[in-house]
């Protein structure tokens, strides 16, 4: 029973292309004309000029390459000035004593009664040594 039913479905498919193929065909005629139309013109071919073996090819390349361009070579020739950078002394400000405190105690360095006498350290031994 289901292979009928199938066999029918086909057929009607069938049938139904086989009628609404040609009225699509002559709907569409009707409103884009000759399909023959929309073909691109052909394009003519361009000469390139002849054709290089590659013996010749590398032979040339060869020859343009031998040749200096005078402007290059002529700079080529002719020193060049160096630029020369000195380093300048950087100035910077000395943190201030509370920041460095902060920053001793997150590193979990002793700076309060370090110093010799039971003193605190002052801001240049934080400074070395924090870094």
């Amino acid at each position: 029973m289901q292979f009928l039913n199938a066999a029918i479905q086909v057929t009607e498919i069938a049938l139904a292309i086989t009628v609404l193929l040609p009225i699509a065909h002559t709907i569409g005629f009707v409103l884009f004309g000759d399909s023959r139309r929309l073909s691109p013109a052909p394009i003519a071919p361009i000469d390139l000029g002849p054709e290089l073996e590659p013996e010749t090819l590398a032979a040339n390349i060869e020859r343009a390459i031998s040749k200096p361009v005078p402007a290059i070579a002529a700079a080529a020739a002719q020193p060049v000035a160096v630029l020369a950078v000195k380093p300048e002394s950087v100035s910077c400000k000395k943190p201030k004593v509370s920041v460095l405190r902060k920053r001793c105690t997150a590193a979990g360095i002793r700076w309060r009664n370090a110093g010799p006498g039971g003193r605190h350290l002052r801001q240049d031994e934080m400074i070395a040594a924090l870094s």
